[in-house]
């Protein structure tokens, strides 16, 4: 039960999608011109993500994994269709405020990524929290955010008016430009309090903080530091050796003047499996 808590309690804070994780930020800035849009939104999500999670969870053992991937989008796809069609029946006005955007719910980063990530590992308790966990983190977020554009942008919140008489509301807040300033400010509000409760702790830093430079055993290093320690990391995971047909990965990754470079036998021409992989992560490395 306490495992259940915990995974359901996480999506509130420590991993909250939008804020914390910075997943599913085009609905996030698209429908927040009012509270009304991104509870809406929020709601629709909860729906599609828990069920996701809950059938996923069910299933896993029985989903081949070559195709888990489709699978996945089929059964997030079915359930957008049963929104969108819920919405249309019961929730008009809502639906054709949300537009578009019901429907690429199918290609929200948060149903997939939590998907793949946690229900196909779990069991269906634990999927099933994650679920309603991140989705009413996502549900306040964009209520939040749309609150935040609504009061400033029209003076009303959920269409009441909350401001005073003689008010004159920003009408760059109900604009797209309005729905980047206030997510700047609160990613940075949030990093501020991250900050604050590390220091309460006698923290150096929480990890999830950005800006600054990253630290390496309690002391600030440089961006190149880090790309070399990450870079020598990933070939002490990988090593083993060179599989049969595969260029040897010293000769594959041999750095010169900081940038890597292929080497050896007609370079990635011969090469498949962990070689390829390992070119993958060389260039990625190189770009942090």
């Amino acid at each position: 039960m306490q495992q259940v808590v915990k995974e359901f309690t996480k999506g509130l804070w420590t991993e909250l999608p939008p804020f914390r994780l910075v997943l599913g930020l085009c609905p996030t800035l698209a429908v927040t011109k009012t509270a009304d849009n991104g509870l809406g939104m929020g709601l629709a999500v909860i729906f599609v993500l828990a069920l996701s999670n809950l059938i996923i969870s069910l299933v896993r053992d029985i989903i081949p994994k070559k195709v888990r991937i489709v699978c996945f989008i089929a059964i997030s796809a079915s359930l957008v269709v049963s929104v969108e069609l819920l919405m249309q029946a019961y929730a008009y006005p809502l639906y054709q405020q949300l537009g578009i955007f019901v429907p690429l719910i199918v290609g929200n980063c948060i149903i997939l990524g939590r998907a793949e990530a946690f229900a196909a590992k779990n069991t269906v308790p634990l999927a099933l929290a994650d679920g309603l966990g991140i989705g009413l983190g996502f549900t306040l977020s964009l209520t939040f955010l749309g609150s935040l554009r609504e009061i400033f942008g029209s003076g009303t919140l959920f269409g009441m008016p909350v401001m005073w008489d003689g008010f004159k509301p920003f009408s760059i807040m109900v604009e797209a430009p309005g729905a980047f300033i206030c997510l700047g400010l609160i990613l940075a509000a949030m990093n501020v309090i991250n900050r604050w409760q590390a220091r309460r702790k006698g923290l150096e830093a929480p990890e999830n903080v950005s800006g600054g430079l990253p630290r390496l055993h309690g002391r600030e290093v440089s961006h190149g530091r880090v790309r070399a320690v990450r870079f020598g990391h990933f070939r002490q995971q990988h090593r083993a050796g060179p599989i049969s047909g595969q260029l040897p990965l010293s000769g594959l990754l041999a750095r010169q003047g900081g940038r890597p470079r292929h080497g050896g036998r007609g370079g990635l021409r011969h090469l498949h499996g962990y070689a390829v992989h390992v070119a993958h992560a060389a260039l990625c490395a190189d770009s942090l």
